[in-house]
């Protein structure tokens, strides 16, 4: 159950690095969209500075967030929620575009595939928004993510009695006592 070498660890992630993946690859998408109405016609692209972009910035905030629980300029985290919908809604909605899928990548369902960096940011964010909720619970996915271990390794966890999941997910309290005692980043404040 080692974790391959390539793959990307959510606290290792530059943030301004994954918001300019998420804005080149819609940037691409656009081409690719403005050819399929005016075959032949080269696509102008809008803005100089892409980087200072409302998406980019979105990205930014979010991987700051996935990555420390902090809110940077946002107010609260309701924020959160409208960042990761509307970064999924750029993203995501690329009809017919090989690779590419619904919002899976903050599914469970996805089947083990490995997350790149953007995906690591979108399932982190969710997990860091969903802790201080009483009423919500984490899968073995998301507490992974957060924890730089592979998904694989923290059912192992719970089949040793280290962790308690049930039917898949772990509760608010015990994902925080979990993550505190690996050492994860900024998760002994109260409000997890």
């Amino acid at each position: 159950m080692v974790r391959p070498a390539s793959t990307p660890r959510l606290r290792d992630l530059q943030p301004e690095a994954v918001a300019g993946e998420v804005v080149r690859l819609v940037r691409e998408h656009l081409r690719r969209l403005a050819f399929c109405l005016v075959p032949g016609v080269a696509w102008k692209e809008v803005g100089n500075e892409p980087e200072r972009s409302d998406l980019a910035w979105r990205v930014l905030h979010l991987v700051q967030f996935a990555q420390t629980g902090g809110l940077a300029d946002w107010e609260d985290e309701s924020l959160v929620v409208d960042a990761l919908q509307e970064v999924c809604s750029a993203l995501y909605s690329r009809a017919g575009e090989p690779g590419t899928f619904g919002v899976g990548a903050m599914e469970e369902a996805v089947g083990g595939a490995e997350l790149d960096a953007i995906g690591l940011v979108l399932v982190g964010a969710f997990a860091r928004y969903k802790l201080p909720r009483r009423a919500l619970r984490v899968t073995s996915r998301e507490l992974a993510v957060l924890a730089g271990v592979d998904p694989d390794h923290v059912r192992l966890l719970a089949r040793q009695g280290e962790l308690e999941l049930k039917d898949g997910t772990v509760g608010r309290a015990e994902a925080r006592r979990w993550l505190v005692a690996r050492g994860v980043r900024d998760f002994a404040a109260s409000r997890y």
